[in-house]
């Protein structure tokens, strides 16, 4: 897929900011590393090409962001181009995630699997394919994380429409919804925190909610209080964002499926 093409309309990209879209969507050759920092209009943390030597020397990815306030970046790589993109939409809760992660490299408990912190883990999940999910109708939440997919994407859709908003984080999450399109990986799913928020914060500017949510997100992750089960979003369900979408595809038990167990995931919590 062309530079241009992957950042055509989408649903995905409505919350972000118009001037950063537009200068992608310019471009007609895939830019230098050098020049993401431009494109995406943030100055902060810079992105570069980096040998693998000077990574691993100061102990790692993470640690390395940290230190030297530059993110490792591979050339003509997409799900790098996303990630540089999610830095500049929501600086707050990348920031934060990576400082988790690395206060988490002291922790005494380790997954054997991947050497991570539980809460190492749970960062990673969501940095890859987090979602956020802000509404003033408490309805339609309480749908969604009692995973009544059916009734709030389908029966309740011109409702969802209009008062549920989605943001994703997640740069891998981005990544897969546009490269894949118009057929992405049918399992396609998004790790979701949902919150309430009112119904000014729901009609305010766009920039100024994303904003909000990012600061809020931030908070959460500082705090260590990213779920160990987050509420799955189907993200091929939500109104407008996938073709076609008809009743029966709602029926799709695979994709849409019914919870298995108790309420796990953290509660919804007010913006």
């Amino acid at each position: 897929m062309r530079l241009r093409e992957l950042f055509e309309s989408h649903p995905v990209f409505e919350p972000f900011e118009a001037s950063t879209l537009a200068r992608l969507r310019e471009r007609t050759v895939w830019p230098d590393v050098d020049e993401y920092n431009t494109l995406v209009g943030i100055e902060a943390p810079r992105f570069a090409v980096v040998a693998d030597e000077a990574v691993t020397g100061v102990g790692g990815y993470e640690s390395f962001i940290r230190e030297t306030g530059c993110v490792p970046t591979r050339p003509r790589n997409r799900h790098d181009l996303f990630n540089a993109l999610a830095w500049s939409q929501f600086p707050r809760s990348k920031a934060a995630l990576n400082e988790l992660q690395v206060r988490e490299q002291q922790s005494r408990e380790r997954d054997p699997r991947n050497d991570r912190s539980p809460m190492q883990s749970r960062a990673a999940v969501f940095d890859e394919g987090g979602v956020v999910v802000v509404s003033e109708d408490s309805r339609l939440l309480r749908g969604l994380e009692s995973f009544e997919f059916k009734r709030v994407f389908w029966a309740e859709r011109e409702r969802c429409l209009r008062h549920l908003r989605v943001l994703v984080i997640g740069h891998a999450l981005m990544d897969a919804l546009r490269v894949a399109s118009p057929e992405p990986h049918s399992g396609l799913c998004g790790r979701g925190l949902l919150m309430s928020i009112t119904p000014g914060e729901s009609s305010s500017p766009t920039s100024s909610l994303r904003a909000a949510i990012d600061e809020r997100v931030a908070e959460r992750i500082v705090a260590c209080e990213l779920p160990q089960h987050f509420d799955p979003v189907p993200v091929l369900g939500i109104p407008e964002w996938h073709e076609p979408q008809s009743e029966s595809f709602y029926d799709d038990r695979d994709y849409f499926r019914r919870r298995r167990r108790p309420s796990a995931a953290t509660p919804i919590r007010q913006l």
